[in-house]
């Protein structure tokens, strides 16, 4: 169990597949491991204690990004032995990538009705997303994770969700920003795209290059701003 909840917050457990433990198939580091079994056993098999150790780890919190000659050999997806020298970017599953459309943008809440009505679409719209991954919900399919396929890439460029959350229909985020940019400045508005959607404000670099393509019409600038993040790496993958 402990293997299995370490490989749900990695990508990787100490062993590869996760489910093959054994003399035959020993953990790239035995020592934790064992250390989070027997603790897991102390505390009375107490998950959410589990999920403390790991989520408050030092390894946990390392950025994605490779440091030089540091952590240049730990490419698990290579085939490599994963080392846990920095966190690996993982895609996520429909159901995250969804839940985070919705959080970012409240398409679900675009147009007229109440929450009756915003219910409704949200289920139509999960409807879409389970039929592209490649799920059947009355068959109980599970689901795949965002893989790039194209039907995949093609609903979050121009799928419904996607189409309602840089519509600027009332009720959206993309309307609420609308309402206040003319008292805000560009970067201001930037700046909040960019939390909405990456949860990190616009690099000073970043913020130059997008006003130099910034138009008249502020508005279509911002729902093409708005559509370039939600499809961009940074939004799509856990990293």
């Amino acid at each position: 169990f402990v293997n299995r909840t370490w490989g749900h917050f990695f990508g990787y457990g100490f062993t590869r597949p996760v489910d093959d433990m054994g003399p035959h198939n020993s953990p790239s580091h035995p020592e934790l491991l064992a250390r989070l079994g027997d603790e897991f056993v102390k505390s009375g098999y107490d998950i959410k204690q589990l999920v403390r150790w790991i989520c408050n780890s030092e390894a946990y919190n390392l950025t994605s990004r490779f440091n030089g000659d540091k952590n240049k050999v730990d490419d698990p997806s290579a085939g490599e032995v994963p080392l846990f020298s920095h966190m690996y970017v993982k895609s996520m599953t429909m159901e995250q990538l969804y839940d985070s459309l919705i959080i970012a943008t409240g398409a679900d809440r675009a147009g007229s009705g109440g929450f009756e009505a915003a219910q409704q679409r949200r289920q139509q719209m999960m409807a879409d997303f389970n039929r592209i991954f490649g799920g059947n919900a009355e068959d109980g399919d599970e689901v795949t994770v965002f893989s790039g396929s194209i039907p995949q890439a093609l609903l979050m460029m121009n799928g419904t969700l996607v189409r309602d959350a840089i519509s600027g229909n009332p009720g959206t985020y993309l309307a609420e920003i609308g309402a206040s940019a003319a008292k805000a400045s560009d970067t201001i508005v930037i700046n909040r795209l960019y939390n909405a959607t990456l949860g990190r404000n616009a690099t000073a670099s970043e913020i130059s290059r997008l006003k130099k393509y910034m138009g008249a019409n502020r508005g279509a600038f911002y729902q093409d701003l708005y559509w370039a993040l939600l499809n961009s790496n940074e939004f799509i993958v856990n990293h």
